[in-house]
């Protein structure tokens, strides 16, 4: 009988970003839900909205939808941190990344008032 031993955790995957300050991160968790990541810098202010989880093939909220918005000078160092823990989050889980544009990402920013009353 043979025992496996000496697990060790490995990145199986990888996403270049050229632009840390401007940059859209688009996630797809194991079922297949949609998460954004947009930062955005003009004049030394990062911009950073995040938002997700997105069911694609409906157009109502996912009970778990967060939106979130902040603004902060502009640093490679934090701006690691935040695209880090986007990509790490276990609670998210993304098994897929890629980078889209920033139009795009903000194209996909569901109705919330229209998606609200039609989840209840």
């Amino acid at each position: 009988m043979i025992f496996d031993f000496d697990l060790r955790e490995q990145y199986a995957q990888s996403l270049t970003i050229a632009d840390f300050g401007n940059t859209c991160i688009q996630g797809i968790d194991g079922e297949g839900n949609e998460h954004y990541l947009i930062l955005k810098t003009v004049m030394g202010k990062t911009h950073i909205l995040e938002f997700g989880p997105i069911c694609p093939d409906i157009e109502m909220l996912v009970p778990t939808f967060k939106i979130y918005y902040s603004k902060m000078t502009y640093s490679e160092k934090k701006l690691f941190k935040e695209i880090d823990l986007f990509l790490n989050d276990k609670k998210k889980g993304l098994t897929e990344a890629k980078e889209i544009d920033i139009e795009e990402g903000l194209s996909y920013i569901p109705a919330i008032s229209m998606a609200f009353l039609n989840s209840l």
